[in-house]
């Protein structure tokens, strides 16, 4: 979906359905999803006035998960996978929803050929590196395989994935890289990559990704160790 906060507006009945809405519970939480994540990636990129709106995110939820379950005496019950009644939210609610779904065209990042070349390029460097490096731990390299595999069904698939998920993608694979340098004997080689590619020309991609490397710390330490 294009603006997952503008499914929600629509899916809690603040603004009209268009014929076909979707109102299954795949459908509402994976936009509510969506919507967390590019709240805290606008609120990384330095996005002024966002704060009311991240503190409506537990109420959204909390309205999100009542519209496929009923009361029982203060209970919930009988969970659905259609939604029941969703007219839930209150107004600050939904002035977060509204703040957020008229700064989702700050994400939109259009993939022009150029684009595409750039990313197959990147990808295809690290593939060719990783399979020359004979230093790395194989389950280290399996892993970033997976990222690079990923960001490339992000790219071929575009037009359902969007800009959102390769930029999520992109980052997870980022961080990664910053630590399989460490964990093997020719950092040259991926210091050169680095240096070619995470400058501008992926600049609208990359966010946060000095935290994304040490959140992956523990996890790829472990399995490259």
């Amino acid at each position: 979906m294009s603006n997952a906060a503008e499914y929600l507006l629509q899916f809690f009945e603040v603004e009209q359905q268009p014929d076909g809405f979707r109102k299954d519970v795949l459908s509402a939480y994976t936009a509510m999803c969506s919507t967390e994540r590019t709240l805290d990636t606008l609120i990384a990129r330095g996005v002024k006035r966002l704060d009311m709106a991240k503190s409506q995110m537990p109420g959204i939820w909390k309205a999100l998960w009542e519209s496929f379950s009923e009361d029982a005496n203060g209970y919930r019950m009988n969970f659905s996978t259609l939604a029941g009644a969703t007219d839930r939210l209150d107004a600050a609610a939904v002035l977060a929803l509204q703040t957020i779904a008229d700064r989702w065209v700050e994400l939109d990042v259009r993939m022009e050929d150029k684009d595409r070349e750039n990313i197959s390029g990147f990808l295809s460097e690290i593939e060719q590196c990783l399979k020359e490096d004979v230093s790395m731990p194989a389950a280290l390299k399996s892993y970033v395989i997976n990222l690079t595999t990923e960001v490339r069904r992000c790219v071929n698939d575009w037009e359902s994935c969007g800009s959102f998920e390769l930029n999520d993608a992109m980052q997870r694979l980022l961080g990664a890289l910053y630590i399989a340098e460490s964990h093997t004997k020719d950092q040259s080689r991926w210091q050169k990559i680095k240096e070619k590619y995470m400058g501008g020309m992926f600049a609208d991609f990359i966010v946060q990704i000095p935290a994304l490397a040490l959140a992956a710390v523990p996890y790829i330490a472990q399995i490259g160790a």
